[in-house]
């Protein structure tokens, strides 16, 4: 354990040091840095997933100019509203330059495995939850 010397002489040092040596401290450390790493996925997958996004609305107002002004040359919050209508769903189909079909095939693939890490992250902790309170 410790000495008494060190508690009489600098008694914070050794609160410090008893915390340390105490297993549940070890246990919550661990479990921030899984949530740490947990949250950079998140963040990476949610970065990743934007970025595409941008880029394939920036293809189709560059790559298929006649294709954006049927859309209605939508501005800042109204692109995403425009691309999910079902008028721009069929007009999106209708594209056929090929950086354009790949930027939206990498563009659905993005999104759908940042949805799929935030439904992972979510059951894993309903999982955990259950097991730790029940």
């Amino acid at each position: 354990m410790m000495s008494l010397s060190v508690v009489e002489e600098n008694p914070r040092r050794a609160r410090h040091m008893l915390r340390l040596s105490d297993p549940k401290f070890s246990i919550v450390r661990r479990l921030m840095v899984f949530s740490i790493i947990l949250l950079l996925i998140w963040l990476a997958l949610g970065l990743r997933s934007g970025l595409a996004e941008y880029r394939y609305y920036q293809s189709v107002r560059t790559l298929e100019p006649q294709i954006w002004e049927k859309l209605g040359s939508p501005k800042y919050l109204k692109i995403p509203m425009a691309f999910v209508s079902p008028k721009g769903a069929k007009l999106l189909q209708s594209i056929s330059n090929e950086t354009v079909r790949r930027l939206a095939l990498q563009h659905r693939k993005a999104g759908v495995q940042f949805l799929a890490y935030v439904v992972l992250v979510l059951l894993l902790a309903i999982a955990y939850f259950k097991t730790a309170l029940g």
